[in-house]
């Protein structure tokens, strides 16, 4: 699936062929190029409304109120990148990260760690690589290095934090080393939303009270497909967001026909209780043990993870 595409007047053609040069499978949005345009234009003495017109402020408003970071670097923004975090930050489907962009962080991590890039985690990359880009740029890694173009989203990545980044990536090369024109934009959490250390700033990929709502469930909604990265370090069904995000790609008719298997396999076949479920934060733990009874009996779970390791276990 390509990324959304628009008919862009002469002028906006040539702003994007400006641009042109970033990352495969993105684009700007017609807002950001019709802001940019109207930069350009405009002399040193024009206001800001002439530039960012009343609607695209009233949206940035919007989402300057629900992710409390955009607040903090509201003036740092040019109008381009405004526009872009609007359209971004507005649907969790737009969190998606290009081939390119991401191989843009493989490069980074791989430089930053040197020698220990091998034993480094999915945790490593984002205290080292993301966090310090997001403080920078106040806008996730996925959107930056992207070239601040829009990329939808169309594969879901279900992995665990604590494998190895080189593991990680060698999987989804793997994965994907048939797709040589034409590579998937992946969903990556970790990557997609802006991460921080600040608590103000981090979402717990949207949990609240409804887990349905949630931008990570949005996306799993929306996917043609999703890659389960299986890895030698963790039991990766001991995780209780791997469990619940399998879960609802059962419900939404991903799993299993349209869900790829990458990684070294696990050998554990630890069947304990679906309550055992492991997670980083107790708070998040609760909630995600909530969504997995509602979706059935604690037996069934049960069932359900004997049915993904059974899946897991073919050779990806």
């Amino acid at each position: 699936q390509m990324a959304r595409s628009f008919a862009p007047s002469p002028r906006l053609k040539s702003l994007s062929e400006d641009y042109g040069k970033g990352p495969k499978n993105v684009r700007w949005s017609p807002e950001a190029l019709e802001q940019h345009a109207a930069g350009r234009a405009s002399s040193s003495s024009s206001s800001r409304s002439t530039r960012f017109g009343t609607s695209s402020f009233q949206a940035f408003q919007a989402i300057k109120d629900k992710y409390r970071f955009v607040g903090r670097f509201t003036l740092s923004y040019n109008a381009v990148e405004r526009a872009a975090l609007t359209e971004y930050l507005s649907d969790a489907t737009n969190w998606g990260i290009s081939w390119d962009a991401l191989l843009s962080i493989e490069h980074d991590a791989r430089q930053a760690f040197g020698r220990d890039f091998p034993s480094k985690n999915m945790r490593d990359v984002v205290e080292t690589i993301v966090k310090p880009l997001c403080a920078r740029q106040g806008a996730p890694i996925a959107l930056v290095r992207n070239g601040w173009r829009i990329a939808p989203a169309t594969c879901y990545v279900v992995h665990a934090w604590e494998q190895p980044f080189s593991e990680f990536m060698k999987a989804l090369h793997r994965a994907f080393k048939r797709s040589r024109r034409r590579k998937p934009v992946l969903f990556i959490s970790a990557f997609g939303q802006f991460q921080s250390d600040d608590p103000y700033d981090v979402d717990l990929k949207g949990l609240g009270s409804d887990l349905l709502n949630a931008p990570f469930v949005k996306v799993l909604r929306a996917v043609d497909r999703c890659v389960l990265v299986r890895t030698a370090t963790v039991d990766i069904f001991s995780r209780a967001w791997i469990v619940i995000e399998l879960l609802y790609a059962q419900r939404f008719g991903l799993y299993p026909a349209r869900c790829m298997i990458t990684g070294p396999p696990h050998a554990s076949e630890n069947m304990g209780s679906p309550l055992d479920v492991e997670a980083t934060f107790a708070e998040e733990k609760i909630t995600i043990l909530r969504a997995i009874l509602d979706e059935c009996s604690v037996d069934h779970v049960a069932e359900r993870i004997h049915e993904f390791r059974s899946f897991a276990s073919r050779s990806g």
